[in-house]
């Protein structure tokens, strides 16, 4: 096989770099559970490969079926029917009530990794998991909010805009019910994310409130 630069690659030396790939995928996999997948750069830091044969190898596995791609993420198609034991279960479901529980006020990580019962990293996977699912957002790095709050505070928004042109800190204070510390933090979420323009002080609609 010739690569676009004008490298051969044996169809023998391909085989072999898929099996390999597939038994690097399976044992992160195995190790991250709450990991949706592997970036390329990880992939080809393990490897060491020349790009054009490790992208020879990833193209193959993927035609086969054998490997997807999500969001720049590499992972197994096989990885999609993880089951998740009893224990792991009751993780995911116990750190996603947490933060539920928290309501309209974003929940600082810091606090988060305070939870006795849990190892920091098991905490890190955990968010990384919830957020994979779509189930939490991270409101700047160091606070995270649930979908269905962050749903809620977006209709407060909405709401507001139908009456008034501009808002206030302290009128984002008055409809959300939180503290000037997670006030500016999550103001400026809903700037990045274009919910809300920055002018000046203020804060008037943003283009994807509405969506």
């Amino acid at each position: 096989q010739i690569t676009d630069s004008n490298i051969l690659f044996t169809l023998n030396n391909i085989e072999k770099g898929k099996a390999k790939v597939h038994s690097f995928l399976k044992a992160f996999h195995d190790k991250n559970p709450y990991k949706g997948g592997v970036t390329l750069e990880t992939i080809s830091s393990s490897m060491g490969w020349h790009q054009d044969f490790l992208k020879s190898v990833l193209n193959s596995l993927t035609n086969e079926k054998q490997m997807g791609k999500v969001n720049d993420l590499y992972s197994l198609s096989s990885y999609s029917e993880h089951t998740f034991s009893k224990i792991q279960l009751n993780q995911i479901r116990f750190l996603e009530s947490y933060i539920k529980s928290s309501g309209l006020v974003p929940i600082e990580k810091t606090s988060l990794m305070k939870i006795k019962k849990y190892k920091h990293s098991e905490i890190l996977d955990l968010i990384y998991f919830l957020k994979s699912k779509n189930k939490i957002e991270e409101i700047g790095n160091k606070f995270v909010i649930h979908k269905d709050y962050l749903s809620v505070l977006l209709c407060h928004l909405k709401k507001y805009f139908d009456h008034s042109h501009e808002l206030s800190i302290l009128d984002f204070k008055k409809i959300s019910g939180i503290t000037r510390k997670t006030a500016i933090p999550l103001l400026e979420f809903l700037d990045e994310s274009g919910y809300t323009i920055r002018k000046k002080d203020n804060r008037i609609i943003g283009p994807n409130l509405h969506d």
